[in-house]
């Protein structure tokens, strides 16, 4: 089993600096390899501010990377389903069932049910 899982966060203001990265940085078992904003002074400030991880400003740069095991999305919401669908992440229901025909339109409905496996691995 791997020591880490390598996150990237796509999405780099507010929402991402005010939960999501404290809690990654925070988890003995998370380790942030990317931070990702379309604004590319965000991405910079976040490698800089926490001392980890590499900037991106596309996040389609990340999406093959075969040593990411998470993406934690902190865009706007209209982004969400976007942004899981150009990754076709594993999209899970509460229960962390896979669901198999998942579609966009379907994952925007619910978009917190893709990541409960992921906050159940990392605590």
């Amino acid at each position: 089993m791997k020591e880490k899982i390598n996150v990237a966060v796509i999405g780099c203001g507010s929402i991402a600096n005010s939960a999501h990265i404290p809690a990654y940085i925070a988890s003995p078992v998370a380790e942030i390899k990317y931070f990702c904003d379309i604004i590319p002074e965000r991405a910079d400030a976040a490698v800089e501010k926490y001392g980890c991880g590499k900037a991106v400003y596309d996040y389609h740069e990340i999406l093959d990377d075969p040593e990411l095991d998470a993406v934690s999305v902190c865009t706007h919401n209209d982004m969400h389903s976007v942004i899981m669908a150009d990754g076709c992440f594993t999209i899970t229901n509460d229960n962390g069932d896979i669901l198999d025909n998942i579609t966009v339109s379907s994952f925007a409905k619910s978009p917190r049910a893709g990541f409960r496996k992921i906050k159940k691995a990392i605590g």
